[in-house]
């Protein structure tokens, strides 16, 4: 997901002019898109990619009643532990039509499985974990809670960043490089090490690799977990202000690191006031460059501040030596007619 516009036009022109090379070079090459359907809007920005989508789009169509069942009950009955067929439809009922089922289906029933592999009933596992969607929400809570006092600080910081908040429509998750989930004078082991714990194989919540420069990244498995994860929408709700700015904050960062730290790209008011509260409740959570940005604009306000100080004392002092000069000068005057007059008399 480009935040630049310009870079998001330039990369889809890329993307289609290379499947429309005709060249040798370009043989045989095929681009696959999948995109959800809430944002098949957006590709009206582009006129030529609306157009392809149209022409070529295959609509993935969700699963049906009799799919979910299939896929839930004959597995289960290929592993030798059929399930009950009133447990079968209070997941089918739990999961038909609902977005991000199959996630949530996934997590279920493998607590499911667990529990029969412990002799438990799928009824009794179904309803401790709170149907479909709680075995999801459970588990992030669950590793959540296990978590220090301290570690969960890091831990709900970490998830409010890999989140992208969208305007009209449901938020999405994003990938994010490690080092953007740090804080300053925090350790990234501290953090990658709480991040793997959600990222265990009998979890998978949070999906830890590298990009291309090698840079250790981590983004949200399954964008369902936003949606059922009480603990998550609370603290969305709590900050959503605070992500807001702070993401208006990474992009000016941004622009004043390409730019090589040009002063005139520095906030000033009302910006600047923002951002003086913004690190007064939260800069215990800002990254290493955010604050080199905070205190690169204290030093220009700082520097500002005592330049207005320096001009008002010489214009001060020049106002001072002025009226000095100036009462002198009318004594001197004074002095000069007296002396006058005074030889006027004796003459």
């Amino acid at each position: 997901m480009c935040k630049n516009a310009a870079d998001g036009t330039a990369f889809i022109d890329n993307l289609i002019t290379a499947v429309q090379d005709t060249s040798e070079s370009s043989k045989g090459l095929l681009v696959i898109l999948t995109l959800r359907s809430d944002f098949l809007g957006a590709t009206q920005r582009h006129g030529l990619l609306n157009q392809i989508i149209a022409r070529q789009a295959v609509i993935v169509p969700m699963m049906s009643e009799a799919e979910l069942r299939d896929a839930i009950g004959k597995q289960a009955e290929q592993a030798g532990h059929p399930l009950e067929l009133a447990t079968v439809d209070l997941l089918v009922e739990q999961a038909d039509g609902r977005e991000g089922a199959l996630p949530l289906l996934q997590f279920a029933l493998t607590d499911l499985w667990e529990g029969l592999r412990q002799r438990i009933v799928p009824s009794e596992t179904l309803r401790r974990i709170g149907g479909v969607g709680g075995a999801l929400a459970g588990k992030a809570e669950n590793i959540y809670q296990s978590l220090s006092e301290a570690d969960k600080l890091v831990a709900r910081r970490a998830f409010l960043k890999l989140i992208q908040l969208e305007e009209g429509t449901k938020d999405t998750r994003r990938r994010v490089k490690m080092i953007e989930l740090v804080a300053h004078g925090e350790d990234e082991k501290i953090v990658h090490a709480i991040l793997s714990r959600f990222a265990q194989p009998d979890a998978r919540l949070v999906t830890l690799s590298k990009d291309k420069q090698h840079h250790k990244t981590a983004e949200v498995t399954h964008e369902a977990l936003l949606e059922n994860w009480q603990t998550l929408k609370e603290w969305l709700a709590d900050s959503r202000d605070d992500l807001r700015f702070e993401h208006r904050l990474n992009d000016a960062i941004n622009n004043w690191q390409r730019q090589q730290h040009a002063e005139g790209l520095l906030w000033r008011s009302p910006d600047l006031d923002l951002l003086h509260k913004y690190y007064q409740h939260a800069h215990q959570d800002m990254t290493a460059v955010q604050v080199a940005f905070y205190q690169a604009l204290a030093r220009k306000q700082r520097q500002t501040q005592w330049l207005k100080r320096v001009t008002v004392a010489v214009l001060v002092g020049l106002m001072v030596a002025s009226g000095t000069w100036a009462y002198n000068y009318k004594q001197s005057q004074k002095l000069v007619e007296l002396q006058t007059q005074l030889l006027k008399k004796v003459s």
